[in-house]
């Protein structure tokens, strides 16, 4: 089964994807995930596939270490911009324990609103319900993938399901929750939230397991797909 998904800026696509390839999904073998062009988007929005990715029920914030925080910068402007991005989020089409989560960052803004940068540890009271099927998950990664595309990519390396095949990410994770300041003749965007520097990826980008360098045979022919479909016929081979 082969899913193409270029960002997450919108969950309702994503959640149709799922469901109506959801009988296909839960009987193949061997899943393949290209995000090699993904332009990010939303957290949130790709959660739902975690739940194919790991093989078992594991809460979503036992991904991350202890010490890996995220600092906030709650000052006034930022938060009113920031809330209003959530606002316009909340126009999808969206379900109800999304839209519950969507809310209460809302209602985390409004309480911090104007206090200055804060650090945030990972909280999100979110449960990867996971399944064995598909026994193997294969993510094909490159340079074109970034911001929630690096988040996606670094957080399903922690599934023992997954073997990531390309090329580094694009490494743009360290800033993020990006606002825009509207001047009429032109827009300014900037971010108002960062990594801690511990677990910066901006200059190496998330790591595939399995490195595949570009070469200019990759106008001509689908290597790292290839690569991964070979993969797959062995792992059938297998399993007779």
């Amino acid at each position: 089964m082969y899913l193409k998904i270029t960002d997450f800026s919108q969950a309702q696509p994503i959640q149709e994807l799922l469901n109506n390839h959801k009988s296909d999904i839960n009987h193949s073998h061997n899943l393949i995930i290209d995000v090699r062009v993904n332009y990010g988007g939303n957290d949130l929005f790709y959660f739902p596939i975690l739940n194919y990715v790991f093989d078992r029920e594991i809460l979503f914030k036992s991904l991350f270490h202890e010490d890996e925080l995220i600092y906030t910068n709650y000052t006034d402007r930022n938060c009113l911009l920031w809330i209003k991005e959530l606002n316009e989020y909340l126009t999808q089409e969206l379900d109800s324990e999304m839209q519950k989560w969507i809310q209460e960052e809302i209602t985390e803004f409004e309480t911090n609103y104007a206090k200055g940068l804060m650090a945030v540890p990972e909280e999100l009271d979110y449960t990867i319900q996971g399944q064995l099927n598909p026994k193997n998950v294969y993510v094909l990664t490159d340079v074109t993938c970034g911001s929630s595309g690096d988040t996606f990519v670094q957080n399903v390396k922690k599934s023992p399901k997954v073997t990531v095949v390309g090329r580094p990410t694009m490494g743009i994770m360290d800033f993020f929750n990006v606002v825009t300041v509207d001047y009429d003749d032109y827009e300014f965007v900037y971010s108002i939230s960062k990594m801690h520097e511990k677990y910066h990826y901006n200059v190496t980008g998330v790591k595939p397991h399995i490195y595949i360098p570009w070469t200019p045979q990759h106008l001509h022919e689908d290597i790292d797909l290839n690569y991964v479909l070979r993969l797959c016929h062995q792992n059938q081979e297998k399993s007779l």
